[in-house]
């Protein structure tokens, strides 16, 4: 599913209007009704509904819903900022509309009377901002907020919880918590990443009229994974298919006490359905890889003191010409013999690579190198690696990992993962953010099960971006199983591998639906 920034949706509101006929004012009139229906079918027994309605079009929203709800007989309370002549436009148009219907209207100022009205309410509406909020919140706007997250029982926003980045997800700790939000059109990219996924509570999407092809009109590229997206990014498997038709990988991992990473890789790519494993590992960890696996085919490489050597190049492209898709990186060190083994690689050879954990540090300032491979590409770091990749502090890239994530695609011209909450995976053509996955993956490991699952799925024909899109939702979608019945304090990577079968599953017999006036979204 298409998911836009704020400045995106602005487009096609005006693009709705211009070419298509349906004026602002109507599509307020059209949120308004959505918001009154979801409400309805929500909450059976409302008696009270108290709303917090700004100066701009959420607040427009707000009271276009607060009409209909009071026309049909709800205790309605509306409170406003500032003074009248403050709103304009449709705001405004839609504020007069509503003192028409004798609804209570009262100055958010009142600060003992919204104590008391958020307390009695079986309902709260929070109508403040919108998708357009940037910055932090002011003092009062703090202070208010603060009362409305302490005393509402239910809180539903509109768009997005006020206080919090449309685009960005940023949100201050007095951002409203909100236990639904009511989205326009498309989800917006602050629905989705951290902490605005926290405080929107239940997204749903409300179709308001504005038609859904506008968005792949424009150009418009940015996705969120659903289980339809992953399906549609899945291998197809034919039953008369052999070991040969699956495709062989090569993991390339492991050095004198990180034995489990390439146990871990292999797995996760024979798990994913790759005909054919082997693991190039320094000959001195081989007796120990010979117990940990026993379907992957162990190649033992010329290594010294536990790490991969020089020697061990003309192996490795002996290797190589027998394969399909290469894994470097996992637990492998980050001495320089290895980075010039990595380079080698990236000079020489022309199938599909995975460049994961210790092997993007080591190509710091190997762009060039990165950008101009022949061979389809993916880099999948967490944002310390990409942070020593990049010589930035992991917490800058991790405050902004969409755009982050865009710009390294961009520059090496190569799919790009950038691990973390949310997964980023950004082509050059195009950007999608995960929607699985939860707190369980924050353990050593689950990321050499990623990097398996990507290359298990890329050796069955199908390119690395595919592979990397379905395998960063089924990877995370391991992890929302396993939460199901264990807590996810508990999970090891390792867990992951048992329930990869259950999460393919479910990806595979997934069935299309059809876009719903009303729909909830991941």
């Amino acid at each position: 599913m298409i998911v836009l920034t704020p400045d995106e949706m602005r487009r096609l509101d005006k693009k709705t209007d211009e070419i298509f006929g349906l004026s602002l004012r109507v599509l307020m009139e059209n949120a308004g009704r959505g918001i009154l229906r979801f409400i309805e079918e929500k909450f059976r027994s409302l008696k009270k509904i108290t709303f917090i309605c700004g100066k701009g079009n959420n607040g427009g929203d707000g009271f276009v819903t607060a009409r209909y709800l009071k026309l049909r007989g709800y205790d309605v309370v509306v409170y406003t900022f500032g003074e009248k002549q403050e709103y304009r436009d449709e705001a405004l148009l839609n504020l007069n509309l509503l003192e028409k219907t004798g609804c209570e209207i009262k100055n958010i100022d009142e600060e003992s009377l919204l104590k008391f009205d958020l307390g009695t309410s079986d309902l709260v509406v929070d109508g403040v901002f919108g998708t357009g909020f940037k910055g932090e919140l002011k003092e009062d706007y703090r202070e208010i907020f603060r009362i409305v997250n302490e005393y509402s029982q239910k809180l539903v926003s509109i768009d997005i919880p006020s206080g919090v980045d449309g685009e960005t997800g940023f949100a201050g700790d007095s951002a409203i918590n909100a236990d639904y939000t009511l989205t326009f059109a498309y989800p917006k990219t602050g629905h989705y990443l951290y902490p605005g996924k926290i405080k929107r509570g239940k997204l749903y999407l409300v179709d308001i009229g504005i038609p859904y092809y506008y968005a792949e009109e424009e150009g418009f590229e940015g996705y969120i994974i659903t289980f339809e997206i992953a399906k549609q990014n899945m291998p197809e498997r034919m039953p008369y298919f052999h070991k040969g038709n699956c495709g062989k990988v090569f993991v390339l991992s492991g050095s004198k006490g990180y034995t489990g990473a390439p146990s871990m890789v292999a797995m996760g790519a024979l798990k994913s359905g790759a005909g054919l494993v082997f693991v190039g590992i320094p000959e001195e960890l081989n007796p120990i890889l010979e117990q940990k696996l026993t379907e992957a085919i162990t190649v033992p490489l010329p290594g010294e003191k536990g790490l991969l050597s020089k020697k061990s190049i003309p192996l490795i492209f002996e290797k190589l010409e027998k394969i399909d898709v290469c894994v470097a990186g996992p637990g492998l060190g980050r001495k320089e013999e290895i980075k010039e083994i990595i380079c080698e690689i990236l000079e020489k050879w022309d199938g599909k690579l995975i460049l994961d954990a210790d092997a993007v540090p080591l190509l710091k300032n190997e762009e060039k190198l990165i950008k101009g491979y022949k061979g389809e590409l993916v880099m999948t770091p967490h944002p310390g690696e990409l942070g020593t990749f990049l010589d930035r502090a992991p917490e800058q890239i991790n405050n902004d990992r969409l755009k982050v994530a865009e710009e390294v695609s961009l520059r090496l011209n190569k799919t790009f993962v950038l691990k973390g909450a949310p997964t980023i995976i950004s082509t050059p053509s195009a950007t999608y953010i995960n929607t699985t996955g939860n707190d369980g993956l924050a353990t050593g490991g689950t990321g050499d099960v990623l990097a398996g699952i990507i290359a298990g799925l890329s050796a069955q024909n199908i390119s690395i971006s595919s592979a990397s899109i379905s395998g960063v939702f089924l990877h995370g979608l391991c992890a929302d199983i396993l939460k199901d019945y264990q807590t996810t304090f508990s999970i090891i990577a390792t867990d992951l591998l048992d329930v990869l079968p259950e999460a393919i599953k479910r990806v595979l017999n997934t069935k299309k639906k059809k876009r719903e006036t009303i729909m909830p979204l991941p």
